[in-house]
């Protein structure tokens, strides 16, 4: 992880979480609220970082001043960006073992790239 990124704190579990959409956007509303709602409830008990794309939700074109396929940290969270295609296995199977999370956290069941790509290199043995 680089220097912007949260330094690790092993003596909290670490959760991978895998959303569609996380700050600095704001049009997926709730789901990316009760994102934010769970970190900072469990927060002392947890170190989460966060998998998403690199843009909101309808969006084309990327935030601005956000690098792919690092970590960054936002707002005490490591964040790693996706660049488009998502669905690319290389930059998530980076992230999780950059991150070497105890758990997996699955924001949407339904998001192929975010859900399916990880669980699939899990099947395939390529993540513990």
């Amino acid at each position: 992880m680089n220097a912007q990124a949260a330094a690790p704190d092993r003596q909290r579990k670490r959760i991978l979480c895998f959303t569609s959409y996380y700050l600095p956007g704001f049009k997926s509303g709730g789901p990316l609220r009760s994102l934010l709602h769970m970190q900072e409830w469990l927060g002392d008990e947890y170190e989460f970082g966060i998998v998403t794309r690199n843009r909101d939700l309808g969006e084309h074109v990327p935030y601005k001043d956000v690098e792919t396929c690092t970590w960054r940290a936002v707002r005490g969270v490591s964040v790693w960006y996706l660049p488009a295609p998502q669905w690319r296995p290389g930059p998530i199977l980076q992230a999780v073992r950059e991150y070497q999370p105890d758990a997996l956290y699955f924001h949407s069941s339904v998001d192929f790239s975010l859900t399916v790509v990880p669980l699939m290199l899990r099947r395939l043995g390529f993540l513990s």
